[in-house]
């Protein structure tokens, strides 16, 4: 981070709820460009599976962050906000039940969050979706 803020970028981090790996999410912005109004960590353990499917007997530890951004000066007058989402996905492909879960609240919370606070904000996600383009994380809406 003591890097990206030489550069000019100010960030938000949540890490995993791990004890074993300080991995996480981060999201970066260039400071000059935009402020941070408001930043929602999700904990995917916290959320479940799809209607119908059986939870799993683990933590996954995965983790999503929520980062919604205003645009300074000149940016501000073709966007009032945008509302970015970065996630790190369950990473076993046997269960693509539990990332679409997860993937399905990353973007449910993410329109939830700019419907609250800024409701034409364009959505960006963006992550580690540790999935392939035809698998259910990208087939489902």
């Amino acid at each position: 981070a003591k890097e990206m803020r030489l550069l000019g970028y100010a960030g938000v981090y949540k890490q995993r709820n791990s004890g074993a790996k300080r991995d996480g999410c981060a999201t970066f912005y260039r400071a000059d460009r935009f402020e941070k109004v408001h930043v929602q960590a999700i904990e995917f353990d916290e959320v479940g599976t799809l209607p119908g499917q059986p939870a799993p007997d683990f933590q996954t530890h995965n983790v999503a962050l929520l980062t919604l951004l205003r645009p300074i000066g000149e940016a501000g007058a073709q966007c009032a906000a945008v509302c970015v989402g970065n996630a790190h996905l369950f990473w076993d492909p046997s269960y693509e039940e539990l990332k679409a879960a997860q993937a399905r609240c990353l973007l449910e919370r993410a329109a939830a969050l700019a419907a609250r606070l800024a409701p034409d904000a364009p959505l960006l996600l963006a992550g580690d979706f540790n999935s392939v383009p035809d698998s259910e994380v990208h087939a489902r809406p």
